[in-house]
């Protein structure tokens, strides 16, 4: 599929999602955000409660500069403005099932080592797509499992199915959820952090146990969840519910480079969250502006990117389990990466 694929198939899905909603009479919510996400009207002010252009707007809270153009081809590797070359590009949507190049992931993650007092285990069955061409990561609602006993708390992840990924820059087009309870991920996760991901592990020998060679963007979907930094004094919840940015310490016992940033207007509305990852720096981008850059604890290795959704109970952190179903929905991935093996440093 060639560069624009993704834009010219999506374009094409909200058409007929629109035509299939005007046979049904009236149109779902789910078609409305698709349909103004992919408006080419993109110099009219729309209401805050659906999504403009992401190319053409800005919807942080903060004035921050914007990507200033689409990546381009020049015959042996991709320029992606502000990130540089790279060597390889992969498109990933879902309107057929799971791509190849991904995979869900089946393994347990210890939360008692964290003090959490649950342990989570992702299955293959919370990974689905559906009718609107989005990828679903579901956490579900009502389970049922007792704390401090090593019961778990099925969530959801996918993640590249290759593992020698070395510098990237990816651009994740998704809705969030607004049922608290989860923790919504983007990452890349070093190899050496990581698992095989083809049999259900134990708990105890996961990456998580070794979370350095990290950069990750994080939504807690709990208003009241200490990581939203909350006033616990007045329990002041008027301030939205932030993103968090981070590059986790590369050193153990270091501290992490990490800071939030103002979410969209509507996290319910598709919305392109980006990583982009250099020898360098690591940048965070919203709907094409620029939230974080940061040139500490930058990962050195390769290995994964991972989209996950996940609840341990931890108070500080993911809160949960949700009390309904809680689902992070990917609509499109764009990756452009070099490899361990092969970058752009010819072309």
């Amino acid at each position: 599929m060639p560069s624009n694929g993704i834009r010219k198939w999506a374009k094409e899905k909200a058409q007929d999602l629109l035509n299939e909603a005007q046979d049904r009479v009236s149109e779902s919510d789910a078609v409305m955000k698709v349909k103004s996400f992919f408006n080419d009207d993109t110099s009219t002010t729309r209401p805050l409660t659906t999504i403009t252009n992401t190319r053409t707007s800005t919807t942080s809270a903060s004035a921050t500069p914007s990507v200033p153009s689409e990546p381009t081809f020049d015959g042996c590797a991709w320029n992606v403005p502000a990130a540089g070359k790279f060597k390889f590009e992969k498109e990933y949507i879902f309107e057929n099932g799971i791509p190849e190049g991904l995979q869900a992931s089946r393994y347990i993650v210890e939360g008692s080592y964290k003090g959490a007092p649950y342990d989570y285990r992702f299955e293959s069955k919370n990974v689905y797509t559906d009718h609107l061409g989005f990828l679903n990561l579901k956490v579900p609602g009502v389970q049922y499992a007792q704390p401090w006993s090593g019961q778990t708390i099925s969530s959801a992840e996918v993640t590249t199915s290759f593992n020698n990924i070395l510098h990237a820059s990816v651009w994740t087009k998704a809705i969030f959820s607004t049922v608290p309870g989860t923790c919504h991920g983007e990452r890349f996760q070093a190899t050496t952090c990581a698992i095989d991901r083809a049999n259900l592990l134990t708990a105890g020998i996961f990456f998580y146990k070794n979370d350095q060679q990290e950069t990750d963007i994080e939504y807690l979907t709990d208003r009241e969840s200490l990581g939203n930094n909350i006033n616990t004094t007045t329990r002041d919840y008027s301030n939205p519910i932030p993103i968090w940015y981070s590059n986790q310490a590369v050193t153990q016992g270091a501290k992490a480079t990490q800071e939030i940033g103002p979410p969209p207007w509507d996290v319910t509305a598709v919305h392109e969250y980006r990583i982009d990852w250099t020898k360098q720096f690591t940048a965070f981008y919203l709907d094409g502006n620029l939230q974080k850059r940061y040139t500490t604890n930058i990962p050195t290795v390769p290995g994964y990117w991972i989209w996950n959704n996940w609840a341990n109970g931890d108070k500080a952190w993911s809160s949960g389990p949700p009390k309904e179903d809680n689902i992070f929905k990917i609509l499109s991935i764009t990756m452009y990466y070099n490899t361990a093996e092969e970058n752009a440093d010819g072309c």
